[in-house]
């Protein structure tokens, strides 16, 4: 729907009239000369404008994650003027735009700029505040969110203010949510929070106008509580990992080219992170090193048996990828058929218009445990330090960001 803003200045010189008529001489009254006039700005999507006819200014306003780069605004102009680039055609408003309007021998200049208002992603979570976070990785995710982004563009939203009040999410483009083992005993586990009625509902309501949502471990199987995926004859199989961990002295990456054929090396969600390609053709991002690991799987198992197919036909990616319009990003690097995965990007539908990047696999934490940390027993690496864990931050950024624009 477009919105039409008229110029504060002319609804001014209205009243103006309105008031001459009543009776005061014109000799009385000093009007400016200037009869030139862009009186009215409509624009699909625009959120507001302000018009300045004395300075020859228009600012509008657009929501979070408008391409600025071809805005194709109509003006209304004074009766029998021209204006200059034409009402309509699309111009690149990430720099100013100068509009000349003209009848006659007289011209006025307007600089015309535009702007998008702040994308605004909350950190989701179970827990009233911020500060209640006990859960080692949820607090260490809370903690690298809050400082990597400003605080314009972040909110802290529980699922009970959700319960509450679901307008908490009317200003929020995007839901980062990561969910680990339970808080007190480590073991697999779901909030009854997340799937209340009325918060679910909620949640899904603003998913389906547009609303994104970053789901991380344990909430990567929310997909399936929105609605968005569902499990047929038993399949996908959903697996989950608990428990308090134990210790490895491997590297574990996120296998990023499925089935050797599927390259997902230059989504977004990699910008800038270095890719590994091992001797089997088989690209990686290494996410955790050598030492204690909760291994929080969240993965989708055994989807070939969805169509009783191998585990390594071409046919299972093109089913389901194509049936649940999605982008099958990635699974384990050891994984090279498609018998399983844990990166997946669910693509916009016309039931949910939301886009939704979720990251199952285990060995994508937040907080490597060091030695003694929640019964962690580590003596590879006692320090309990990531080499990997720049990996893990630069994709969450890429991923809020690029959840954001879109």
């Amino acid at each position: 729907m477009k919105q039409k803003i008229i110029s504060s200045l002319v609804l001014s010189l209205l009243v103006l009239g309105a008031f001459i008529m009543q009776g005061c001489s014109s000799d009385e009254i000093t009007i400016s000369k200037q009869t030139l006039f862009i009186t009215e700005v409509s624009l699909e999507g625009i959120e507001s404008v302000e018009i300045d006819e004395w300075f020859g200014t228009i600012s509008m306003s657009f929501p979070c994650g408008t391409d600025l780069t071809s805005l194709a605004p109509e003006f209304t102009i004074t009766e029998g003027a021209t204006i200059t680039p034409a009402s309509g055609t699309e111009q690149d408003f990430t720099n100013t735009v100068v509009y000349t309007v003209k009848k006659g021998n007289d011209s006025i200049v307007y600089k015309v700029s535009a702007g998008v208002t702040a994308c605004v992603t909350g950190f989701l979570s179970y827990e009233p505040n911020r500060e209640s976070i006990v859960d080692d990785d949820e607090a260490a995710a809370a903690a690298w969110f809050f400082d990597a982004f400003d605080e314009t563009e972040t909110k802290f939203v529980s699922f009970d203010d959700i319960k509450a009040d679901p307008t908490v999410l009317d200003d929020i483009t995007t839901l980062f949510w990561v969910l680990d083992g339970h808080p007190e005993d480590n073991s697999n586990w779901f909030p009854e929070i997340a799937l209340d009625t009325d918060v679910l509902g909620a949640i899904t309501n603003w998913y389906k106008n547009g609303g994104n949502l970053y789901l991380h471990q344990h909430a990567a199987h929310y997909i399936f509580d929105l609605g968005r995926m569902t499990v047929v004859n038993g399949f996908p199989e959903k697996m989950i990992g608990g428990g308090t961990g134990f210790e490895n002295g491997d590297t574990w990456s996120i296998g990023i080219n499925m089935g050797l054929k599927h390259d997902n090396s230059s989504h977004p969600m990699f910008s800038g992170i270095e890719i590994l390609t091992y001797d089997n053709g088989q690209k990686a991002i290494p996410t955790i090193g050598a030492g204690w690991r909760e291994d929080r799987n969240a993965m989708q198992n055994s989807i070939p048996g969805r169509y009783g197919l191998p585990n390594d036909a071409e046919e299972v990616f093109t089913k389901y990828t194509t049936e649940n319009n999605l982008v099958w990003i990635g699974s384990w690097d050891g994984i090279l058929d498609y018998w399983n995965g844990g990166v997946f990007e669910y693509l916009p539908t016309d039931e949910y218009k939301g886009r939704v990047i979720s990251i199952g696999i285990g060995g994508v934490e937040w907080n490597v445990n060091a030695n003694g940390e929640r019964g962690a027993e580590a003596t590879i690496n006692p320090e309990g330090v990531n080499p990997y864990q720049d990996n893990v931050e630069t994709m969450a950024f890429n991923i809020i960001n690029y959840l954001s624009a879109n």
